[in-house]
């Protein structure tokens, strides 16, 4: 690596620094809000975060088709140093006659920097929140998931079937049919939910356990969700086999909304030879199936018939109390190991709850914080500066001696 060359990875250094501190200098939360359509106009808020704690000028709007439907209390705002955030108050007037459906706002925020000495700005960092309407289909309608938590042979393989209500009209009975199918598409079995009601607006699970007493291999599952004379058909695909992991727990401890959670999730292998490469992602899912958060582990390897801990770290910032779905994934040799967890976050606790077993767990946060991404990243940036600096130095020596 000549001079040339050093002194242009610094130079992008320098400049992806400024971007990241404009960057981190602006927050907002929460990411999103959702509202109902059938509940009329509603009002919310966002926090604006003076992350650096500087001088800021920012102007606020709505943006997309329903943008009318945002009515902000304040559209142009200041910010001082010694103003660390500020709240902005909202009100959603509901459209007349939206399409059906989740219907989504941009709130952005744009930050000012003026440009010359008449005052002229530009703006250089932007940010946005969502508001999220929910438009109910008209009639009956239901939307659905399949999940699958697959099992080595002999043991019990979970399906959960996720409802949600989104018809203006309740739903009397609703029910699902798992068809389990072999490598060649032949019928193994059929398996039979209970029959429940879900009222418009509301979300549910069918809950089906199977005893896997089939062949290690691929195999196909089809979910036929009835209601009222209507029906969905969901498909997914799943392996049992003896090469497999498991997945027995999710575990996020020291909760406390708004801050840096550690998620660890066990993993168990029944296979007699170490697995290797073993990561796990973590969706975390709206009531309705949408992926709001995906949190990767980090890799690590798995010894024979032994058990395992992946870690990775959720910024809640953003997320509101309220329920979610945890959609864990255990990925390894090409190989996919899933479970569902259901999860109710409070301020200071998140109760997790598995879907299989209903066996639920409250894990008690505790106060404290800190800002550990922003430090992360500095210090990451830090310490490329200060190895390409000595590497710098150490070429320029070594070629005048």
């Amino acid at each position: 690596m000549n001079k040339k060359n050093i002194m242009q990875i610094l130079v992008l250094i320098f400049f992806l620094v400024i971007i990241a501190g404009n960057v981190l200098a602006l927050g907002m939360s929460p990411a999103r809000a959702l509202y109902r359509y059938e509940d009329g106009d509603a009002s919310g808020k966002i926090k604006i975060l003076n992350n650096q704690n500087r001088d800021m000028k920012l102007v606020i709007f709505a943006e997309g088709e329903y943008k009318d439907s945002i009515k902000l209390s304040e559209q142009l705002i200041t910010l001082t140093p010694d103003q660390a955030s500020k709240e902005v108050e909202y009100k959603v007037i509901m459209p007349k006659k939206p399409k059906p459906g989740r219907q989504e706002i941009d709130i952005t925020i744009l930050e000012l920097q003026s440009e010359d000495k008449d005052d002229n700005f530009i703006a250089t960092n932007s940010i946005a929140s969502k508001v999220l309407i929910d438009v109910p289909y008209p009639g009956k309608y239901v939307q659905s998931k399949l999940h699958i938590n697959p099992a080595n042979s002999g043991e019990t393989t979970s399906f959960a079937v996720s409802l949600f209500g989104r018809g203006k009209k309740n739903i009397d009975n609703v029910k699902a049919t798992i068809i389990v199918k072999g490598p060649t598409n032949e019928e193994i079995t059929r398996l039979q939910s209970d029959t429940i009601s879900l009222a418009s607006g509301k979300d549910k699970k069918l809950v089906v356990n199977w005893e896997a007493n089939v062949n290690p291999g691929l195999y196909y599952a089809e979910a036929i969700v009835t209601f009222d004379g209507e029906q969905i058909t969901l498909r997914e695909t799943f392996m049992i086999g003896d090469k497999n992991l498991r997945i027995k727990d999710l575990i996020i401890d020291k909760f406390v909304l708004g801050q840096i959670a550690k998620v660890d999730v066990i993993a168990e292998s029944v296979w007699n030879k170490e697995i290797k490469d073993v990561y796990a992602e973590i969706g975390v899912l709206d009531r309705s199936g949408i992926e709001l958060e995906n949190i990767k582990t980090s890799t690590i390897n798995i010894p024979s018939m032994g058990t395992a801990t992946l870690s990775g770290y959720w910024d809640t910032e953003g997320m509101s109390i309220g329920d979610y779905d945890l959609n864990v994934k255990l990925i390894y040799e090409e190989k996919l190991t899933e479970k569902l967890f259901e999860a109710v976050i409070n301020a200071n606790n998140i109760q997790i709850t598995d879907t299989a077993t209903l066996s639920g767990q409250i894990i008690g946060g505790e106060e404290g914080g800190g800002s550990t991404i922003i430090i992360l990243i500095i210090a990451v940036i830090i310490l490329i500066i200060i190895n390409l600096t000595w590497l710098f130095y150490f070429k320029k020596f070594r070629k005048k001696k």
